[in-house]
Formats: C-alpha cells, structure tokens, sequence
C-alpha cells in the first residue's frame, strides 16, 4: 500500500512537473516575441530596426512553441524569422531556407491533425508553397542538393491531397535537375527515382517519361547498368500504356543499339517478346510473354502493374513489312519526336494483375 501511494504520488509529481516546464517554455516563447518586437520598433533615438536581433528572437520563439507542439505559432515565427533575417545588414539566404523548411514541416504536421478536409487541404497548400519557398533561398545559395530535396518534398507532401500540385512539382523538379552539374548526380539519382513510380501511378506519362530518360542519363553517368537496363524496360512499357507504338518501338531499337548491356540482357529478351506479341496482334503470345517476364518484377510496382494490364489494342506497333522480329524492328520510327505535351494524354489503362508486397523494387 505504501508503495501503491508513493507510485501515486510520483505520478502526480511528474505530471506537475511537465505542466510546469510547458508553462515555463510558453513564458519564454512570448518573452522572446515581445523582444522581436521590441527590436523591430523605431522611435526618435533608434532611427532603423535591429532585424538581426529580431530575427534571433523570432527563432527562439519558433523553437519553444515547436517544442510545446504549437505548430501554428511556430509556424509563424519561423517565417518572420526568415524574412526579418533577409531584411538584416547580413543577410543570409541559407538561413532563411533552414527556416521555410521548418515552417513548411509544421504546416505538414499541422495538416495531419486536422480532421477538416479544408482545412487540411488548405494546410497542405501552405506546407508545400512554404516548401518551394525554402527552396528558391536554397537555389540563390548555391545550395541545388537541397533544392531539389525540398522540390520532393514539396510534392509528396501534395500526394494524397493534391496530385496535381504534385505533377506539377515533379515536373520542376525534373527541370532543375536536368539542369545541375554532373557533380551531383549520386545525389539527385534517388530523387528521381522515387518519384517515378507514383507518377506513373497517377498516369501522368508525360512526366513519367521526362523523369525515366532523366534517371537512364544518371544511370549512365553513375555506370549503373542494372538500374540502367530496367530503366529502359520501363521506358518502352511506359511508352506502350500511353498507347504510343512508335515511340516505344523507337525507345527500343535506339537503347539496343546504343547500350550493349541493355541489348545482351534478360530484360531485352523478354521486352522484345511482348512487342513482338503486341505487333502480331497475338493476345494470347502476349499474355504468355507477360508471365513469363520474370524481369519484370524487378520494376517499380506501378509500372509493373501497368505492364500486366497490357492488350494487343493498347497500342500500334508499326509492322514494317518483315516476317521476323529482327526485320519487324529493323526499320525503327521515322515519324520524327514525339511531343510529350500532347502525345501521351491516354485513357487510364485495365486493371492490371496485383503482385506481393515482395516484388516491389523501384525501376
């Protein structure tokens, strides 16, 4: 019995104890944004503000209200502190970024304890802009690893909210990084790759396909030649669900012909099975190259499922006039580049076969 009460009584301490520290961190977080305001006033013997010395309490404030889980408040004072260190003698664009960054990561976590879909819609908004704010400051400071990581991490914060946001930060995303040195490369090869699999998930092919020759550019750079071989095979099949013949068969020929490893690999094998399928009109030859495609699985699972629910009417394979498969793709595409703006807008494609959690392997 004396034991239960001491438990008791311990109990009851330490809960005192914790809404002690909160109350005495709430204190310090509103002294710290009364001396922000403090700095930022002028009057006839202080002439400008001290941005700096608010920017420094600002953050202060902003870490104590994030410790007490006050995302709204800590939010909000990562942000002036942001914006007033800008405005400073010294500023700094690094410093800012650090800060929209976690703005942007209180936004998110604010949107997961809300329960009102527009309010968490709205939260998510504000993450993501937050996201892509941080990472402007980045860019102008030369900081382009860390752009790019809060470009994806503005868009997988958008994914189940806002796809469209999403593909359209992808989309940026796959700018930015066609456009950085090759210097970073192994840094950016995991951004790329990841996202992969949920865009084509959302059938956005023409970002699909933007992301993938992104990825076989880095693979080649990184001498990757497994990822690089799936990375073609997804290619074509990516091709193929947006219905464009052509342009897989071309993806096909121009990567046998360029990489060796591409074209002495499995992957080549049992592709050109499936086009040959396809360009015959042979769904049942097509539904046997489909399951014999043991390769196949070692893809990113969307694009896996996607390769399953392939038909014969998915998409025109030209036949150019050859008997054998080595004459049927000899004569490659001559219709010339595919606008990826326009050309691959295509219906959603048939339920593709489900595969265990065990195949799942990013392209």
């Amino acid at each position: 019995y004396q034991r239960r009460v001491r438990g008791g009584l311990f109990l009851s301490m330490e809960g005192s104890s914790l809404d002690r520290f909160s109350a005495r961190r709430m204190e310090e977080a509103q002294e710290e944004l009364k001396k922000a305001q403090k700095a930022l006033k002028t009057g006839l013997f202080k002439w400008s503000a001290d941005y700096d010395a608010a920017s420094r309490a600002f953050e202060a404030a902003a870490t104590r209200f994030n410790a007490l889980n006050m995302l709204a408040e800590a939010k909000d004072a990562f942000v002036q502190s942001a914006e007033t260190k800008m405005k400073s003698d010294l500023p700094s664009a690094f410093f800012a970024a650090k800060h929209y960054e976690s703005a942007a990561g209180c936004a998110q976590r604010h949107s997961e304890e809300v329960e009102a879909q527009d309010q968490k819609v709205r939260l998510v908004d504000e993450a993501a802009q937050l996201m892509l704010e941080a990472a402007q400051h980045f860019q102008n400071s030369n900081h382009m690893d860390r752009t790019i990581a809060c470009y994806r991490n503005a868009a997988r914060v958008c994914h189940e909210h806002r796809a469209d946001r999403a593909l359209m930060t992808y989309h940026k995303m796959a700018l930015l990084c066609g456009a950085c040195n090759t210097d970073k490369t192994a840094l950016l090869v995991d951004y790329v790759r990841d996202s992969i699999g949920w865009v084509c998930g959302q059938h956005s092919f023409d970002v699909a396909i933007q992301l993938l020759d992104l990825h076989k550019a880095f693979c080649i750079q990184l001498g990757q030649s497994g990822a690089l071989n799936r990375v073609c095979t997804a290619t074509v099949l990516i091709y193929l669900v947006a219905g464009q013949g052509e342009a897989a068969l071309e993806s096909f020929n121009e990567s046998g012909s360029m990489l060796s490893d591409f074209s002495e690999s499995p992957e080549y094998e049992q592709l050109r099975e499936v086009l040959e399928a396809m360009g015959s009109k042979n769904q049942g030859a097509l539904d046997k190259a489909k399951e014999a495609a043991s390769r196949f699985r070692s893809l990113d699972r969307e694009v896996y499922h996607l390769a399953m629910g392939l038909t014969v009417d998915s998409a025109e394979i030209p036949n150019m006039g050859g008997t054998t498969f080595e004459e049927f793709t000899a004569g490659g595409n001559a219709s010339g580049e595919v606008d990826l703006d326009t050309a691959l807008e295509a219906p959603a494609p048939k339920a593709a076969t489900v595969i265990g959690e065990d195949e799942d392997e990013l392209c």
